[in-house]
């Protein structure tokens, strides 16, 4: 079930990759996957025993709640076809929560090193082909194929804060070696935006004390960095001159200061998201009906482009109350924040640490479509059923021991 689930979270990926390398699948592997987890789903529902907590269900619930509030929106969207698709791809994101939340014996340690695994070996095998042919094309299969850099970017960051602050499962050594290559692998990615929110997760979650004390406790850990560091060095300029990857990194990361500043020419994706975000705003305020019910789902690419097409004003929750009003975004809310509520301090530092959701938060809100969080959906998720703590304690209600010890 765990590989599956891996393979299900990364099938966008893996289709994408299938695609450039020449393999024609006979069917939609996101589907494929989907429907062998719900077969692995309904054996282990007759093999075992399932023991529901009400944590669980109330968080399954209010995510179908929402599904159901999106579908019902369906009637009064502005978008004609596309409506549907996206109400398909959140029936996915509904799916895996269902499917993680409902598995008896899933193994979070196997999970967590098929879905880092697999992650890992994708960026790699993409840095070399980059690496090879150069980012220049005008083929569309490769130009589709390296425009996958921020989706294996955001999954390398997710398993690097994994490994760096899971002490559950994996042991230092283990831990600091594949946060050094989840990070070298972001630096060469050119992806912007989850390097960046990766280092602030870090710095929020942990800050500069927490740091520099684990550093100085660490001999064997600095030593293995000033040698990498040091390796790094003294290939830098060889690669820099050799490879147009590396280039393209460095050029993108210049750019943060000159796409604030607005001198440069790529300024204009600031613009834009900066644009589509005031007139998702100036949409929801427009009417009371618009503010409580949104526009239906679909609706922003109609309404924003006059076309029919996948659009969205990259903030998932700004998107949620465009589509779904006020009340949708609520009921999101509620669905997506009740885990880490429920969730005992102590038990942050658990397997799906907290640093993990910050940086999906941080993620979302400046990229992506809440229909294609996935991914995020199935940390979550993962954050409950890793918890021990059960509802009734976190809102201190008595149990039948306490009730009876005082009688």
């Amino acid at each position: 079930m765990e590989i599956l689930i891996s393979l299900f979270l990364l099938s966008g990926l893996l289709k994408s990759f299938g695609s450039y390398f020449g393999f024609v699948f006979p069917v939609d592997l996101t589907l494929l996957f989907a429907g062998l987890m719900v077969v692995a789903l309904i054996k282990d529902l007759f093999q075992n025993k399932i023991t529901l907590r009400s944590y669980r269900v109330l968080h399954l619930l209010l995510l179908i709640t929402f599904f159901c509030f999106a579908a019902f929106s369906t009637l009064y969207s502005t978008s004609s076809l596309f409506k549907y698709q996206k109400l398909l791809q959140l029936s996915l994101v509904v799916l895996i929560a269902c499917i993680i939340g409902l598995s008896s014996n899933l193994n979070v340690k196997r999970f967590l090193i098929s879905f880092g695994f697999i992650s890992i070996l994708l960026n790699i095998i993409y840095s070399i082909v980059v690496f090879k042919f150069g980012t220049s094309t005008v083929d569309l299969t490769y130009k589709s194929f390296i425009g996958q850099y921020l989706s294996l970017a955001f999954n390398t960051g997710i398993t690097g804060l994994i490994f760096l602050f899971d002490k559950s499962y994996f042991n230092k050594k283990t831990r600091i070696y594949v946060f050094s290559i989840c990070f070298l692998l972001l630096l060469l990615s050119g992806a912007r935006g989850p390097l960046l929110i990766l280092i602030a997760s870090i710095v929020l979650f942990r800050g500069f004390p927490f740091i520099s004390q684990k550093i100085s406790k660490a001999r064997n850990s600095m030593f293995i960095g000033v040698s990498v560091l040091s390796a790094i060095a003294v290939a830098f300029p060889f690669a820099y001159a050799k490879s147009e990857l590396l280039q393209k990194s460095i050029w993108r990361l210049s750019l943060l200061v000159t796409d604030i500043t607005g001198s440069s020419s790529t300024s204009g994706s600031v613009n834009t998201r900066l644009d589509s975000i005031s007139f998702a705003f100036n949409t929801i305020f427009s009417s009371g009906r618009q503010f409580l019910l949104g526009n239906g789902i679909g609706s922003f690419g109609p309404l924003y482009t006059g076309a029919d097409v996948k659009e969205h004003p990259h903030n998932i929750f700004v998107e949620i109350w465009f589509d779904l009003g006020f009340l949708g975004l609520a009921l999101f809310i509620i669905a997506v924040a009740f885990p880490i509520i429920a969730k005992n301090k102590k038990e942050m530092f658990s397997a799906i640490s907290g640093v993990v959701i910050l940086y999906l938060a941080l993620n979302y809100s400046k990229s992506t479509s809440y229909s294609e969080i996935r991914i995020g959906m199935a940390f979550i998720t993962l954050l409950i059923i890793t918890q021990q703590k059960q509802l009734k304690q976190f809102v201190h209600l008595p149990n039948k021991e306490q009730t009876n010890s005082q009688k």
